[in-house]
């Protein structure tokens, strides 16, 4: 099975989890987002697995949302 703990799926899941708990809460600095696009290069970078890409794109993007929601409230 490939998600059992020690592979790399199951290594890239438990890093991207991380990932998403460090930057759930939204900054309004450039520091969050340099470490956020930082982070997100070094995971992609980390793992060659074919789907990772778009999935990390897709965290960038919500984060962009939600920081764009919040500024037009």
């Amino acid at each position: 099975m490939a998600l059992e703990k020690g592979t790399e799926e199951w290594m890239f899941w438990r890093d991207f989890f991380q990932l998403c708990k460090k930057y759930w809460e939204i900054e309004d600095t450039e520091e969050y987002w340099r470490h956020l696009v930082d982070d997100v290069n070094a995971l992609y970078e980390k793992y060659e697995i074919p789907f990772i890409n778009r999935l990390l794109i897709a965290f960038l993007n919500i984060q962009n949302d939600k920081y764009q929601a919040s500024k037009n409230k």
